[in-house]
């Protein structure tokens, strides 16, 4: 993530928020793609793959922010 990870943390923040974002207004350009072309299997793939990527971004989104969360809390930066 970087070395300036930890002294602009906000930043990083509101990357993997806007990266949620996408993911999320991308899953229902899939399935228009899927009903307008008919191909299904292609789709259905960017679907999963766009599903897994808004899992794993999360994720970290998550740890990122419990991360910097604790150590603002206890003192630790």
């Amino acid at each position: 993530m970087g070395p300036c990870t930890f002294s602009h943390p906000l930043v990083i923040v509101g990357a993997f928020l806007v990266f949620i974002a996408l993911e999320i207004a991308a899953l229902p350009r899939f399935v228009r793609a899927a009903r307008a072309s008919g191909k299904v299997i292609g789709a259905m793939m960017g679907m999963g793959l766009a599903l897994f990527l808004l899992v794993l971004c999360t994720v970290l989104e998550y740890y990122v922010v419990a991360e910097y969360w604790a150590d603002s809390q206890f003192g630790l930066m």
